[in-house]
């Protein structure tokens, strides 16, 4: 086996980004989740920034602290289904103008067509 590193079809960065979104929705600070948890906030930030590989026991946990389903953490955040990402491509398409979602729509179709 050596030194070759694991590649996860599971985008922890994507997971941390929707954690930190929740905890500022639910106006908790790091320092308060991480209290509740009983975890560090330095291991708190790791998952956070994707720097942690965590276990589904901790994915409910962290859910559970903060009122959400596991589903809400984790859905479209694997690269092997076919909504990896929608949600994060939805919001940033209705964040747009319509000049802009132009932009991106044709820049998708050429892409497609690649």
């Amino acid at each position: 086996m050596g030194n070759s590193k694991i590649t996860y079809p599971v985008d922890f960065i994507m997971i941390g980004k929707r954690i930190q979104e929740h905890r500022n929705r639910c106006k908790k600070t790091q320092q308060k989740l991480a209290e509740e948890m009983d975890i560090t906030v330095e291991y708190l930030s790791r998952i956070e920034n994707g720097k942690i590989k965590f276990n589904l026991v901790t994915l409910y946990f962290i859910a559970d602290k903060l009122e959400v389903l596991p589903e809400d953490l984790i859905s479209g955040t694997s690269s092997l289904t076919k909504n990896y990402l929608d949600k994060e491509l939805a919001d940033v398409f209705h964040a747009c103008t319509p000049e802009k979602k132009r932009i991106i729509y044709n820049h998708a179709k050429d892409i497609l067509n690649l």
